[in-house]
């Protein structure tokens, strides 16, 4: 059994009935009351009882909405474009669709293969705002909102169960200042009116009765009326139900029965309440059945037809699903980049580490040592690894340039150029540790073209290239150097995933690629 609350936004009056109800479409077979509640709409005892519903779900029934009921005959598919239909059509015979909130139901079997009839519910958003007000400010998750029209669908559907009538019944609920008339074919609402007046004189302050015998032929004529908009004769309605506010409902029954000369009925028994749980609330509400059959019909048929926010929780909730894909597809992104991080053979340092440690040898085929690298031998015992130029090379007297290679001898070394900075973004160094110190210095041959013309300077060669988002590094002349370092009296401004560039003395680019190995 699960718990249930509907309630009557009605004019002047709240009213609440909290159910217990079977799990299941067809809850009108025995539900059992749990509380009820009768109070002036505004009272303080209404906000009272409404703060005590906070957090939970209620199915509503609010009258004096601006709006309608009508059929629509429409392309039989999804319900959204069978709606969208509906309205055009609405809109076309000339129904004001603007600012309307609308749901449609099926009015009917298809007619053929590809039509089908609508009941089209319209609603004016400001007023169901206006009437939604008071619950929204006590908190109270509205579930659902009908007109008193389809909430008297719903007391013929939950009256007549699975063995509803063939013909046409009318469904009447009869308050003070308001009047609500159904038509119902089966258990599918075919059209509904909503009159402002009812058994009480418009603006009497003592709150004085129109004459019973008055209340009636009026409402026989507002009956023949509705027959006679849906092409009906009274003599083809099966029954007129009777509910409301109006005491002594069964006496008016006689007289509209005078009237019409169709069978009248008051909805004062306690047709689908199990009665066998004898309590203060089950005895109040068969002492306030007939006045409290909306508000009953709204929680026991909890998922009705028709729901005037239908629209709006599709939109919410398309809405919501697309912040979590988004949130999803995020987080998604973020594991994965944690994970990467987490890798020590994806993390950045590891991977400028490795390919400079690669480089050399791939490009000379072998493990062997860079050629003209150096490490200091005080430098290596404080973790420090300095690059230096290669020996320069000294030739006899009177030798020329053809003859064989002489052997290199360690005092034509030019002095170092010294730079300090991180190769890469390294973790947190341990107590007693040393940073690493990289020192870049040209070859002697380039070294010595700083002084001539930038025509004579000679062309650097370009080895490799390391291009990740993290790292980009490049082996020229033999030399790992990244963007800004300084060599052969060239600045490297920026390295590509297939070329460099670099700005000679004079301030002119040149650009070394990758393919063909020149500038």
């Amino acid at each position: 059994m699960g718990t249930r609350i509907g309630i009557e936004l009605a004019p002047g009056e709240c009213r609440i009935v909290e159910i217990e109800a079977p799990a299941g479409r067809d809850a009108g077979a025995g539900t059992r009351i749990r509380a009820t509640s009768v109070s002036p709409a505004g009272s303080g005892e209404t906000r009272r009882r409404l703060a005590q519903l906070r957090g939970r779900e209620a199915a509503v029934v609010a009258w004096g909405l601006r709006g309608d009921h009508r059929q629509a005959i429409v392309d039989a598919g999804p319900c959204d474009a069978m709606r969208r239909e509906a309205v055009q059509s609405l809109r076309s015979a000339g129904i004001e669709t603007r600012g309307m909130l609308v749901d449609i139901a099926p009015a009917g079997p298809r007619l053929n293969d590809a039509r089908r009839p609508v009941l089209a519910a319209l609603a004016s958003r400001a007023d169901l705002a206006e009437a939604l007000r008071p619950l929204t400010l006590a908190g109270i998750r509205v579930r659902s909102v009908v007109a008193p029209g389809a909430a008297l669908a719903s007391v013929a559907r939950l009256r007549r169960g699975r063995g509803a009538l063939p013909g046409i019944e009318a469904y009447v609920s009869l308050e003070e200042q308001a009047t609500c008339m159904a038509l119902v074919r089966g258990h599918v609402l075919v059209g509904a009116r909503e009159l402002p007046r009812g058994y009480v004189h418009e603006n009497e302050p003592f709150g004085e009765r129109v004459p019973r015998a008055k209340v009636a032929a009026r409402l026989a004529a507002d009956l023949r009326e509705l027959f006679s908009t849906a092409g009906l004769e009274p003599a083809s309605v099966g029954v007129v139900c009777l509910c409301g506010t109006l005491p002594e409902l069964r006496s008016m029954s006689m007289l509209m029965m005078e009237q019409l000369e169709v069978e009248i009925e008051p909805l004062d028994s306690m047709s689908g309440v199990d009665a066998g749980e004898e309590s203060e609330a089950s005895r109040d509400f068969r002492e306030r059945g007939i006045e409290l059959r909306l508000a009953w019909a709204a929680a026991a048929d909890w998922r009705a037809p028709l729901n005037l926010l239908r629209e709006r929780q599709r939109r919410i909730a398309a809405a919501r699903f697309a912040a979590a894909a988004v949130a999803a597809g995020v987080g998604f992104g973020m594991a994965i980049g944690w994970t990467a991080r987490q890798s020590p053979w994806l993390r950045p340092e590891s991977i400028g580490r490795a390919s400079a440690d690669r480089a050399p040898a791939q490009r000379r085929g072998g493990t062997a040592p860079m050629a003209g690298a150096t490490i200091a031998p005080a430098a290596a015992a404080r973790g420090t690894t300095t690059i230096g130029p290669a020996p320069a090379l000294e030739r006899p007297p009177g030798t020329s340039g053809s003859g064989p290679e002489p052997q290199p001898t360690a005092a034509a070394a030019p002095p170092l150029i010294r730079r300090e900075r991180s190769v890469a973004a390294p973790p947190a160094p341990a107590p007693g540790d040393r940073p690493v110190v990289r020192t870049i210095a040209a070859p002697p041959a380039r070294a010595a073209a700083r002084t001539n013309p930038p025509s004579a300077m000679p062309a650097a060669t370009l080895g490799s290239i390391l291009f990740s988002p993290d790292r980009k590094l490049a082996m020229i002349d033999g030399q790992i150097v990244e963007a800004g370092d300084d060599i052969g009296g060239q600045t490297v401004v920026e390295i590509g995933q297939t070329t460099v560039t670099m700005r000679d003395g004079d301030g002119r680019l040149r650009r070394l690629s990758l393919r063909v190995g020149k500038p």
